[in-house]
């Protein structure tokens, strides 16, 4: 168990793995067990965001350190971006969260 967590971490693991079943599946596991648990839009969409931010640090920087474990160059360089660009994300949505700018959206 210990080394599902540690080696994406420390980049010692293929980038199609990481990118399907920690970046992707991860979120998308994470997402559906809050939304089957929750008893309001409002708390799930604030759950999720805080849930699903903290998996996204984690599987970000697993991302970024196995992006030059693929056959194909060009892909651990989008890897890369798809993980800046999830990083600038992120605490953008923390501060909707925080906030409360998000509630009028879901209201």
């Amino acid at each position: 168990m210990r080394h599902l967590l540690i080696d994406p971490f420390a980049g010692r693991q293929r980038l199609w793995i990481v990118f399907w079943l920690y970046w992707l599946a991860g979120r998308f596991i994470i997402e559906r067990i809050i939304w089957s648990l929750s008893h309001d839009q409002a708390s799930a969409i604030e759950t999720t965001i805080y849930c699903t931010g903290i998996w996204a640090v984690y599987s970000c920087i697993a991302l970024w350190r196995c992006a030059p474990n693929t056959d194909f160059r060009w892909l651990g360089y989008a890897a890369r971006g798809i993980a800046v660009l999830n990083m600038v994300l992120v605490p953008v949505a923390f501060y909707l969260v925080i906030t409360d700018q998000l509630g009028a959206a879901v209201d």
